[in-house]
C-alpha cells in the first residue's frame, strides 16, 4: 500500500473512532433527559391526586368546623342509665329482610359490656384532623386494650392519599378516611399485639346491624357528618366512593327509645334522634366499623 494512502486510511479510522466516541458520549445524555422527563411525568401522576385529596380534605374540614357545634345535645340522665348491654330481642312479628340479616349476623357474637366503658375523648386534644382515629381509640380503650393511637397512625395506618381505601392527609392537621382503611389499620394493630379481636368493615350493611351490635355491648364506629346535617358531596371520587366535605366519624354506643347515644370526638357525649341519625348514616354510604 502506498504511504500516502496508508496515512489517509489511518486518519479515516481515527476520525471514525472519534465520531464513535462522540456518539457514545451524546447518547447517554439524550437517554438521561428522556428518563428524567418520564420520571417527572410518573411522579406527577402519583403525587397530584394525592396532593389534591389532601388539599380538598383540608379545605373541607376547615370550612365545616365553624358549624359543627350547633347541634350540641348532651346525653340525658335517662339515656346515661340506659347504657346496659342486653341480648338482641327477636320480634315475634314479621321481620324486614335487613332486620333478619342483622339478627343472623350477630347470632354468634357473644354479649359484652364494652359500651359501659366508653369514654369521651376530644380530637382537638389528640389529633385535630383525625376523628376516625380518635373514634377508633375510644373503642379500643373501652375494650381494655389501652391503645397508643399514635402508634396506630405511625405504624399501621396506610396514608396513601386514598380516602376510600386508606387515608388521605394528616390526622394531626387535616385528613380523612372511610371505613375500609380504618378497619385495615385496626386489624394491623390488633395482629401486632396478638389480639384475637377483629375489625369488620360493615360498609353497605343495614343500620339494624349497627344497632344489634350495640345492643350486644359493642361500640361501633359510624360515619356521619360534622354538624349533624346532610352530607355535602364534592364530586371527588376514589375507588367508586365520593368524598363529602363534612365527613365525620363518631362512636355509637347506646340506644334509648328514639335516641342513639354517641361519643363524638368533636362534641363529647351527645344523644341524637335515632331516625335522623340513620338517615345521615345511610346518606353517607352506610359506613361503620365494629370490633369483636
Amino acid at each position: 500500500m502506498p504511504t500516502s494512502l496508508g496515512k489517509h486510511v489511518k486518519r479515516a479510522g481515527a476520525h471514525a473512532r472519534g465520531v464513535g466516541r462522540h456518539a457514545a458520549a451524546v447518547k447517554p445524555h439524550r437517554d438521561y433527559r428522556k428518563a428524567a422527563v418520564t420520571l417527572v411525568l410518573a411522579a406527577a401522576i402519583i403525587v397530584i391526586p394525592f396532593s389534591f385529596n389532601r388539599l380538598l380534605i383540608s379545605i373541607d374540614q376547615n370550612e365545616a368546623l365553624d358549624s359543627s357545634y350547633s347541634s350540641r345535645s348532651l346525653i340525658s340522665d335517662s339515656s346515661a342509665e340506659a347504657i346496659t348491654p342486653s341480648p338482641v330481642q327477636v320480634p315475634e312479628s314479621n321481620l324486614a329482610p335487613e332486620a333478619r340479616e342483622a339478627i343472623d349476623l350477630v347470632a354468634n357474637v357473644p354479649s359484652a359490656s364494652f359500651v359501659e366503658r366508653v369514654e369521651s375523648q376530644m380530637q382537638s386534644d389528640v389529633m385535630p384532623g383525625g376523628c376516625e382515629l380518635v373514634s377508633l381509640d375510644i373503642v379500643l380503650d373501652a375494650m381494655g386494650l389501652n391503645t397508643d393511637i399514635h402508634q396506630v397512625v405511625n405504624d399501621h395506618l396506610n396514608i396513601d392519599g386514598h380516602f376510600a381505601t386508606g387515608y388521605s392527609g394528616n390526622p394531626y392537621y387535616a385528613g380523612g378516611g372511610f371505613a375500609e382503611g380504618i378497619a385495615n389499620a385496626a386489624n394491623s394493630y390488633l395482629l401486632s399485639i396478638g389480639s384475637t379481636y377483629h375489625a369488620y368493615d360493615l360498609t353497605g350493611k343495614s343500620f339494624n346491624l349497627v344497632k344489634a351490635l350495640v345492643l350486644r355491648g359493642y361500640p361501633v364506629l359510624t360515619w356521619t357528618t360534622m354538624g349533624f346535617v346532610d352530607p355535602d358531596f364534592t364530586g371527588s371520587f376514589d375507588h367508586g366512593r365520593e368524598w363529602y366535605s363534612n365527613e365525620h366519624c363518631v362512636v355509637m354506643f347506646g340506644l334509648n327509645d328514639d335516641k342513639v347515644l354517641v361519643s363524638d370526638p368533636m362534641e363529647g357525649f351527645v344523644e341524637r334522634d335515632a331516625q335522623r341519625f340513620q338517615e345521615i348514616f345511610e346518606a353517607c354510604g352506610s359506613m361503620a366499623v365494629a370490633i369483636y
